[in-house]
């Protein structure tokens, strides 16, 4: 696999694994620098961008902290992993 497949599955997974809370943004790169050492931090961001512009993550803000957006795996991306044998 390469980086940047890698780091969409890695976002997948983290996000899938706090469900229903969701993460902000500082919080899922602080996981995923803890999960994958392989994959330059400089590909998450593109990669995030990619799992919003394809229905496999939203974000939105919540009441709680209006300012930060809460990212959060959607059932497409749930099922993209189920099809990967990740989920």
């Amino acid at each position: 696999m390469n980086n940047d497949l890698n780091a969409r599955v890695t976002l997948l997974l983290a996000l899938n694994e706090c469900l229903p809370c969701g993460m902000t943004r500082s919080l899922i790169l602080q996981e995923v620098a803890l999960r994958r050492k392989d994959v330059p931090r400089d590909k998450y961001p593109a990669a995030i961008d990619y799992l919003l512009a394809n229905g496999l993550i939203t974000a939105a803000r919540r009441n709680l902290d209006a300012a930060q957006l809460v990212y959060t795996i959607t059932e497409e991306g749930i099922r993209r992993l189920e099809q990967e044998g990740l989920a």
